[in-house]
């Protein structure tokens, strides 16, 4: 008699708090709904194809949760904390993970990262991936078919190592999950954090126009941000800085430089490290954006309605 065995997969679910990321979220559910059983999306604000990309991949059935929060301030460690603690709630999930939609896990299959999370995370455990910038290696972002995977390489170092956290579902049910989704803590349990092998592509510059809208808004909504406290957000004032110093004439360069000294702070000696050309790429060749008019970036209608939102 031949035996089959039953092996039950993990089921992992994502958790994206997001604004105007129009050019990356495609790819972003496209790549990581390969790893994660749903992704649930909260769009603060977004005055770009956000809306419609994301209901386009629904349509296409992709696993995708939206819901809209109209809310000006940027209180996101709250925010993302109860969808956390909401999924768990379920026990549909073994483990849930905060993403921003320009994080990638670098797994070769979902089998994998099961085997890392069995051998390594309880339920009642969080753990910390870190973090891989990877910054642009030409301008054109729109003018390839596969942008993330053709145009983008890793730092060859990271001058400040950041984690972003992995959650157990028991774990998470009481959780708190800090601003930027670096760490979490639990009450009731005083469990150290678990570095795991694995690795967390992040790509926050993409563009010249991407990156003038992404930080000139989220300094804004950073200073709207009732509870901020001193040094939060720092990379969003520090490249702010940069961009009005230069009168809004950025370059290619520029987007570089700052993607190679992102989330540095401004008294770090840390050496600028360069462009690892050979690098592990992001997603597949045939990852592609299909909805490309979606997914231009247009400032000054975002700026437009920001300020339409701000409440007097």
């Amino acid at each position: 008699m031949l035996w089959s065995l039953h092996i039950v997969s993990i089921k992992l679910a994502a958790v994206s708090m997001i604004r105007n990321e129009c050019d990356i979220l495609e790819l972003f559910i496209r790549i990581n709904s390969r790893i994660f059983d749903a992704i649930y999306i909260i769009d603060h604000l977004s005055s770009d194809g956000t809306p419609l990309i994301i209901s386009e991949l629904k349509k296409a059935g992709f696993p995708v949760g939206y819901c809209h929060l109209n809310s000006s301030e940027f209180n996101q460690g709250e925010i993302v904390t109860g969808l956390v603690r909401q999924l768990a709630e379920l026990n549909l999930y073994d483990y849930i993970m905060p993403l921003d939609a320009d994080e990638f896990l670098l797994v070769d299959s979902k089998s994998a990262l099961e085997k890392v999370l069995k051998d390594s995370l309880a339920g009642n455990e969080f753990g910390l991936i870190p973090w891989k910038t990877f910054c642009p290696i030409a301008d054109h972002y729109y003018h390839v078919e596969s942008p993330l995977y053709d145009l983008f390489r890793a730092r060859t170092e990271e001058p400040e190592q950041y984690y972003k956290v992995i959650i157990g579902n028991a774990y998470a049910k009481n959780c708190k999950v800090s601003l930027g989704s670096h760490s979490a803590s639990n009450e009731a349990t005083n469990c150290q954090p678990l570095t795991l092998p694995l690795t967390l592509a992040h790509v926050p510059i993409r563009s010249v126009n991407q990156m003038i809208n992404k930080v000139i808004l989220g300094s804004h909504a950073f200073r709207h941000t009732s509870k901020r406290v001193p040094g939060q957000g720092f990379h969003w004032d520090l490249m702010a800085k940069l961009i009005r110093e230069k009168d809004f004439e950025i370059a290619y360069d520029d987007i570089v430089e700052v993607a190679l000294r992102y989330a540095v702070s401004e008294n770090s000696s840390a050496q600028t490290p360069s462009i690892d050309i050979d690098s592990a790429r992001i997603g597949l060749k045939a990852d592609s954006i299909e909805f490309k008019k979606l997914a231009i970036v247009n400032n000054l209608k975002s700026f437009d309605d920001f300020m339409l939102n701000i409440k007097p």
